[in-house]
């Protein structure tokens, strides 16, 4: 049943051994995450986000992984959801933030960090305090740091969403929007979000037609993205 919604619901889908051996995994995958959370089994893992022109590192993303005992390395799409089924996902976010604070002030002082949040953690009131708690007891700058939120956060809570971003700017975070064109949100509402004096979509892409062609070509590519610094 479950796999019939999956894939579009309205159809049959006939049981066998593989979507056995899934849903085993699956189930067994929920049962380990609180425990591997609690033991360090979910570490960050880095990628390099350099300059086309000079080959300077610009900043590097930080990226959940899992050092299961079993399956080995697990990517973050293989367990993330199952995270937010449980709940999980505030614990998650701030042990990995935590560490990758740890580690990035053992690099040059001017990389930055980008971490992913997901877009129920932004209608968390508490969200920004518990993200300047964690840089400040690791004396990480906030300047140093990149909160990563997708199209969907500026459609489920929008006020408790911006009152966020914009204590997190006030410190100096920068917050970067990414895929957009993918989801429902409109130009309009990313100029709602443009926090710092009187910038605007305009301010930032001058020619109004290269916004919509690029909004145009971001909902066919899915790689649109907007920073607000």
């Amino acid at each position: 049943m479950y796999r019939a919604k999956d894939e579009g619901r309205r159809r049959i889908v006939s049981f066998t051994d593989a979507i056995d051996g899934g849903s085993t995994v699956e189930n067994m995958l929920e049962l380990d995450l609180a425990e591997a959370l609690s033991s360090g089994q979910i570490v960050p893992y880095y990628q390099l986000i350099s300059s086309c022109s000079a080959g300077d590192v610009l900043m590097i993303e930080v990226l959940a992984r899992w050092r299961h005992p079993r399956l080995g390395v697990l990517s973050a799409g293989d367990f993330i959801p199952h995270a937010e089924a449980a709940g999980l996902i505030p614990v998650l976010f701030s042990a990995i933030l935590n560490q990758a604070c740890k580690d990035a002030l053992k690099w040059p002082s001017a990389t930055a960090i980008a971490v992913n949040v997901a877009p129920l953690q932004l209608c968390d009131r508490n969200f920004a305090s518990i993200v300047l708690e964690i840089l400040r007891g690791n004396g990480f700058p906030p300047v140093r740091l990149e909160i990563e939120v997708t199209e969907e956060a500026m459609v489920v809570d929008l006020e408790t969403t911006r009152m966020n971003i914009k204590r997190l700017k006030a410190e100096g975070i920068r917050v970067a929007l990414d895929d957009f064109g993918t989801g429902y949100s409109s130009l309009r509402q990313l100029e709602s979000f443009l926090l710092t004096g009187s910038r605007s979509i305009a301010a930032l892409y001058p020619v109004s037609a290269t916004i919509r062609k690029a909004t145009r070509l971001s909902r066919r590519r899915s790689n649109f993205a907007m920073r607000w610094e």
